[in-house]
């Protein structure tokens, strides 16, 4: 396997984790909350959940064009290995997750973190590896 390959593998296996977690091993609860206006929202992490399953996706779809074509997507995919990181953090600017230890989001997150890991390191070895021109 070249060592182009690896990065596309490691993209793929990053967005799959992340997928799985949200949907399947660690899905985030799908409950309203009721404002003090008495309108029905749902809580934060429904929102963060939506914004990975948007990044894991971007993230499957570069690994896959990545394997076949062998464009390269250097700064894109350590990027996005930083956002899915940034939006599980407990900051005002990003959705984050419930407040509360107790809540099952909160098992969300380390799935969601292990994918941005995992893509941030893809994306340190794409940077790092030197392009042959033969393959351009």
């Amino acid at each position: 396997m070249k060592k182009t390959h690896y990065v596309s593998v490691l993209l793929i296996i990053s967005s799959i984790c992340a997928l799985i977690g949200l949907h399947i091993c660690a899905p985030v609860c799908d409950k309203l909350v009721e404002l003090a206006s008495g309108n029905m929202a749902y809580m934060k992490c429904h929102y963060t959940s939506q914004v990975a399953t948007i990044i894991a996706v971007i993230i499957l779809i570069v690994g896959i064009e990545r394997m076949l074509n062998r464009n390269s997507f250097k700064i894109l995919i350590f990027s996005m290995g930083l956002i899915m990181i940034a939006i599980t953090l407990k900051v005002p600017f990003v959705p984050g997750v419930c407040k509360l230890n107790t809540m099952a989001c909160n098992s969300t997150i380390i799935w969601i973190r292990i994918s941005g890991i995992i893509a941030i390191i893809a994306g340190i070895i794409d940077i790092t590896i030197k392009q042959d021109k033969k393959n351009i």
